[in-house]
């Protein structure tokens, strides 16, 4: 009977997951990319149509590097986000005057969370050492012991600055930063605790090398409010513009250290549509998925 033999879960994900041995054994790679063409110096966007099989390439590209001595991570944009941080993260861009974004063009220009996305992806990757059983003054900083990642933003409050939960003389003389914290509730801007990670990222993870992937870049146009979408469609900009940042700052500073995405082609389009210098990030960036 049909009924009695496996065939392959539905979710490419937790068949990795549940029955790797299942998936490596029938997963055909495509034949238009490699790891080789996926580099923080090349390109970093995998665009496929809705099942064919981006989860399940870097699924089985991850596991290739892995066999390789490289660390992994797998960020799931649809299934990290709750529900719930759609209204905290909107809580970050209160400075916008939505008189002035009356349309969703305008609207979805004036959004930008590109700090909110390098601050989680720091602390996955701090997790990730962390677990591995490396610790060091970035790791301290950006995942702190006996800390829990609640939620994406957790700990940023609406001004954009972010309560620091570990002493800060430490990380700011391995820095070799002057920095004044606010005593009183021991905040600083979020885009100066990014500053601090980029630094010491860029001092403590040379003997590292990992690979970070970005999974699940969708989201449903049928059930959200035409707001949502548009406030939907800015933060996968900006997790793609996060990554071609943070693949550029590795790039610079000779760290081993690859963020890659995978998109649908009418979300690469309509964020395109959107904004006219998405092209910089977007343009020869990315790798067509096909088995042809």
């Amino acid at each position: 009977m049909l009924s009695e033999h496996y065939f392959g879960d539905l979710e490419s994900f937790d068949e990795a997951h549940n029955h790797y041995e299942f998936f490596r054994n029938t997963f055909v790679a495509p034949s238009s990319m490699s790891i080789d063409s996926l580099r923080n110096d090349r390109k970093f966007i995998i665009v496929g149509r809705k099942g064919v099989g981006k989860t399940a390439t870097q699924m089985y590209l991850a596991r290739e590097m892995e066999e390789k001595g490289y660390f992994t991570h797998i960020f799931r944009f649809m299934y990290d986000l709750r529900s719930d941080d759609y209204s905290e993260i909107s809580k970050s861009q209160s400075d916008i005057s939505y008189s002035d974004a009356a349309n969703s063009k305008n609207l979805f220009l004036h959004y930008d969370f590109r700090d909110v996305w390098e601050r989680v992806f720091f602390r996955r990757i701090g997790e990730k050492l962390r677990n591995e059983g490396h610790t060091n003054s970035f790791v301290d900083l950006v995942a702190p012991t006996g800390s829990k990642f609640k939620n994406i933003f957790d700990g940023i409050s609406k001004s954009l600055s972010i309560k620091i939960s570990v002493p800060m003389g430490p990380a700011l003389v391995s820095a070799g930063l002057d920095l004044e914290c606010d005593a009183t509730n021991d905040t600083i801007p979020l885009k100066t605790f990014n500053r601090i990670s980029r630094e010491l990222f860029q001092r403590e993870c040379t003997p590292y090398q990992m690979y970070f992937f970005i999974d699940e870049l969708v989201f449903s146009r049928l059930d959200a409010k035409d707001d949502e979408v548009t406030l939907r469609a800015a933060m996968v900009r900006d997790i793609l513009r996060c990554a071609w940042e943070l693949n550029s700052f590795c790039v610079q500073n000779d760290l081993k250290f690859h963020f890659v995405c995978s998109i649908r082609p009418e979300i690469r389009s309509l964020i395109g549509d959107y904004d006219s210098e998405a092209g910089k990030f977007l343009d020869g960036k990315d790798v067509e998925l096909d088995y042809n």
